[in-house]
């Protein structure tokens, strides 16, 4: 087998891989978070343009 950075027990490739899903998981939590947050942005405005058109709409 060609050098692959491997160890006798093949401890490097455990540890990447290891390290490669910590980081998607990562990713995947903020892509969360930020989602999320947007998501709850988008509710505010969409309730402050609801109430000013309300108010628009009762005003003589």
């Amino acid at each position: 087998m060609a050098d692959e950075g491997l160890d006798g027990d093949g401890d490097f490739v455990r540890r990447s891989e290891r390290v490669a899903r910590v980081g998607w998981i990562a990713i995947a939590g903020v892509a969360a978070v930020l989602g999320t947050v947007l998501v709850a942005v988008a509710v505010v405005l969409m309730a402050v343009a609801l109430a000013f058109g309300y108010a628009l709409a009762v005003m003589d």
